[in-house]
């Protein structure tokens, strides 16, 4: 008896440390996805998002009043190009990243100069330096799921349009 219950142990401590490595590897890769999406953002890379991001991938976001909700690659895809334009030299600096099963959670920098329009405003050609979070959820190797969130306010006063002119505090 002592003898199975030995092997039954060996064996399940053989399985565990089997499956480590491989749920680590794993956690790797959806971290190394979710920079090489950043880079092809970066790079305006469109067609690469084809094969990164899922054909019914979701992104939510309530910093975004305009589109809080995109649903669909080619939606995806569209909104990517439009953000692109006021910000044609913007690049994503992740501070950090940290993947726990189909998750990574990221905290980020984004830096770029306001070349383009941007809503309702002309360019300024000021640079921004904003901080933002996103999490993905990752399934079948590719992003099926974005929340992210950032600080409008911030942003819109390094770019000198907060607070608006005219009122008691901006002009």
């Amino acid at each position: 008896m002592r003898i199975v219950a030995g092997m039954s142990y060996g064996l399940l401590a053989a399985l565990l440390v089997g499956c480590g490595p491989g749920v680590q590897e794993q956690l790797e890769a959806n971290k190394a996805l979710v920079l090489q999406f950043a880079a092809s953002i970066d790079a305006g890379d469109w067609a690469a998002l084809d094969t990164l991001v899922a054909a019914e991938i979701q992104r939510h976001s309530r910093a975004t009043t305009a589109n809080p909700e995109i649903r669909g690659r080619e939606e995806f895809k569209q909104h990517e190009q439009a953000r692109h334009t006021p910000w044609p030299d913007g690049h994503v600096t992740y501070e950090m990243l940290v993947a726990e099963g189909d998750f990574v959670a990221a905290y980020a920098t984004f830096t770029g100069t306001h070349q383009g329009q941007l809503g309702p405003f002309p360019p300024t050609d000021r640079s921004v330096e904003a901080k933002f979070l996103a999490l993905f959820r990752v399934e079948d190797g590719q992003i099926a799921e974005i929340w992210v969130e950032w600080d409008n306010i911030a942003t819109l006063t390094q770019l000198g349009l907060y607070p608006p002119a005219g009122t008691r505090n901006g002009g």
